[in-house]
């Protein structure tokens, strides 16, 4: 995969964690988010209109780490925040300590594989 190019600044700083499109989250303009705090829900998957237009074409928008919104949010939906966030962070967390990227090939601290396999999962 290749990193979209509104990304590429990004590409040699460290890596951190994202803190997620939350509310309080605000890493840029974005209308999904604004459509939330109108709203006054914590995230769409709590919207009564769940999943609406507007999330669909981001999920489908073609860049690899939108396409997984909506699941994401279901999944959050069914098993709670405190199950979800401790998935991502085992998805995530090479067994060295280091972090994966949905655009880096390897872990920039031990060089171990983080291509994903077809199911979501590390090999």
């Amino acid at each position: 995969m290749k990193m979209p190019a509104k990304y590429e600044y990004l590409k040699n700083a460290p890596m951190e964690g994202c803190p997620g499109c939350r509310l309080e989250n605000r890493c840029g303009e974005c209308a999904i988010r604004d459509c939330a705090v109108k709203k006054r829900i914590e995230y769409c998957g709590l919207c009564g209109e769940f999943p609406c237009e507007k999330l669909q074409k981001f999920n489908s928008d073609g860049i690899p780490h939108h396409a997984e919104v909506i699941g994401n949010l279901n999944a959050l939906n069914q098993i709670g925040a405190e199950k979800w966030a401790a998935l991502q962070k085992e998805h995530w967390m090479c067994a060295c300590g280091g972090r994966y990227s949905w655009y880096l090939k390897e872990c920039k601290k031990c060089h171990a594989s983080g291509s994903m396999t077809r199911n979501g999962g590390r090999r």
